[in-house]
Protein backbone atom coordinates (compact mmCIF):
# COMPACT_ATOMS: atom_id res chain seq x y z
CA UNK A 1 0.00 0.00 0.00
CA UNK A 2 1.04 3.61 -0.93
CA UNK A 3 0.32 6.67 1.01
CA UNK A 4 -1.56 7.67 -1.99
CA UNK A 5 -3.75 4.57 -1.27
CA UNK A 6 -3.97 4.92 2.22
CA UNK A 7 -5.30 8.52 1.52
CA UNK A 8 -7.82 7.08 -1.15
CA UNK A 9 -8.86 4.40 1.40
CA UNK A 10 -9.43 7.25 4.44
CA UNK A 11 -11.59 9.13 1.94
CA UNK A 12 -13.77 6.59 0.84
CA UNK A 13 -14.64 5.69 4.61
CA UNK A 14 -15.16 9.47 4.67
CA UNK A 15 -17.39 9.58 2.10
CA UNK A 16 -19.03 6.96 3.12
CA UNK A 17 -19.67 8.03 6.73
CA UNK A 18 -22.18 9.67 8.90
CA UNK A 19 -20.20 12.58 9.33
CA UNK A 20 -19.98 13.22 4.91
CA UNK A 21 -23.70 13.33 6.14
CA UNK A 22 -23.64 15.33 8.41
CA UNK A 23 -22.17 18.61 6.86
CA UNK A 24 -23.37 20.88 4.72
CA UNK A 25 -19.69 21.67 2.82
CA UNK A 26 -17.85 19.79 0.75
CA UNK A 27 -15.73 16.39 1.09
CA UNK A 28 -12.29 16.73 -0.49
CA UNK A 29 -8.99 15.47 -1.03
CA UNK A 30 -7.82 18.74 -2.02
CA UNK A 31 -7.11 22.22 -0.24
CA UNK A 32 -10.21 24.02 1.30
CA UNK A 33 -12.32 26.04 -1.06
CA UNK A 34 -10.68 30.01 -0.02
CA UNK A 35 -12.40 31.71 2.23
CA UNK A 36 -15.71 28.76 2.44
CA UNK A 37 -18.68 30.01 4.98
CA UNK A 38 -19.45 25.90 4.92
CA UNK A 39 -19.02 23.08 7.24
CA UNK A 40 -16.30 21.26 4.91
CA UNK A 41 -14.39 18.21 5.19
CA UNK A 42 -10.22 17.55 4.03
CA UNK A 43 -8.61 14.43 3.63
CA UNK A 44 -4.73 14.77 3.53
CA UNK A 45 -1.79 12.15 3.58
CA UNK A 46 -0.07 13.35 6.87
CA UNK A 47 2.88 10.76 7.08
CA UNK A 48 3.69 7.54 6.79
CA UNK A 49 6.28 5.53 9.07
CA UNK A 50 7.07 1.84 9.73
CA UNK A 51 6.82 0.11 13.11
CA UNK A 52 8.65 -3.10 12.87
CA UNK A 53 7.85 -4.97 9.57
CA UNK A 54 4.42 -2.89 9.18
CA UNK A 55 4.01 0.22 7.23
CA UNK A 56 1.78 2.57 8.94
CA UNK A 57 0.14 6.02 7.39
CA UNK A 58 -1.14 8.81 9.24
CA UNK A 59 -4.31 10.77 7.62
CA UNK A 60 -5.52 13.98 8.62
CA UNK A 61 -9.45 14.19 8.72
CA UNK A 62 -9.94 17.76 9.11
CA UNK A 63 -13.65 19.12 9.50
CA UNK A 64 -14.47 22.99 9.49
CA UNK A 65 -16.99 24.45 11.43
CA UNK A 66 -17.96 27.98 10.99
CA UNK A 67 -18.21 30.29 13.66
CA UNK A 68 -21.99 31.24 14.99
CA UNK A 69 -22.63 34.22 12.69
CA UNK A 70 -24.78 36.03 15.11
CA UNK A 71 -22.42 36.44 17.61
CA UNK A 72 -19.18 35.51 15.64
CA UNK A 73 -17.81 32.58 18.34
CA UNK A 74 -17.71 29.09 18.41
CA UNK A 75 -20.31 27.54 17.93
CA UNK A 76 -19.49 25.08 20.58
CA UNK A 77 -22.89 22.56 20.42
CA UNK A 78 -22.23 22.15 16.44
CA UNK A 79 -18.47 21.59 17.37
CA UNK A 80 -19.34 19.21 19.63
CA UNK A 81 -21.84 17.08 17.62
CA UNK A 82 -19.85 17.01 14.76
CA UNK A 83 -16.43 15.53 17.05
CA UNK A 84 -18.84 12.91 18.25
CA UNK A 85 -19.76 12.05 15.29
CA UNK A 86 -16.49 11.72 13.88
CA UNK A 87 -15.27 9.81 16.55
CA UNK A 88 -18.23 7.36 16.28
CA UNK A 89 -17.45 7.13 12.30
CA UNK A 90 -13.92 7.09 12.35
CA UNK A 91 -13.15 5.02 15.46
CA UNK A 92 -12.42 1.54 13.53
CA UNK A 93 -13.03 0.62 10.03
CA UNK A 94 -11.56 -2.52 8.73
CA UNK A 95 -11.74 -2.88 4.53
CA UNK A 96 -12.08 -6.66 4.46
CA UNK A 97 -11.48 -7.19 0.77
CA UNK A 98 -8.12 -4.86 1.18
CA UNK A 99 -6.93 -6.22 4.46
CA UNK A 100 -6.80 -2.74 5.64
CA UNK A 101 -7.42 -1.11 9.44
CA UNK A 102 -8.44 2.46 9.51
CA UNK A 103 -8.29 3.37 12.99
CA UNK A 104 -8.56 7.08 14.62
CA UNK A 105 -5.67 7.63 16.47
CA UNK A 106 -6.12 10.51 18.16
CA UNK A 107 -8.35 14.10 17.86
CA UNK A 108 -8.22 17.62 18.71
CA UNK A 109 -9.94 20.30 18.37
CA UNK A 110 -8.87 24.13 17.49
CA UNK A 111 -9.52 27.24 17.57
CA UNK A 112 -9.20 29.13 13.79
CA UNK A 113 -10.32 32.93 15.02
CA UNK A 114 -8.21 34.04 11.61
CA UNK A 115 -11.09 32.73 9.69
CA UNK A 116 -14.19 32.17 11.95
CA UNK A 117 -13.87 28.61 12.20
CA UNK A 118 -13.13 25.36 14.29
CA UNK A 119 -10.94 22.80 13.14
CA UNK A 120 -11.80 19.18 14.71
CA UNK A 121 -8.78 17.21 13.32
CA UNK A 122 -8.71 13.50 13.15
CA UNK A 123 -5.41 11.98 13.18
CA UNK A 124 -6.21 8.40 11.13
CA UNK A 125 -3.96 5.07 11.39
CA UNK A 126 -4.08 2.96 8.24
CA UNK A 127 -2.43 0.04 8.06
CA UNK A 128 -2.36 -3.27 5.85
CA UNK A 129 -3.52 -6.26 8.05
Amino acid sequence: MTGREAEIWAYKVVKASELANSVNGKVSRRPRPDKSKREDIVVRLLAEGFVSQVQDYFVNVNVYVPYNSEINEEDGARVDQLATIAFDSLEENIISSENVLIKLDKQTILDLSDIGHTLITNRLLIRKI
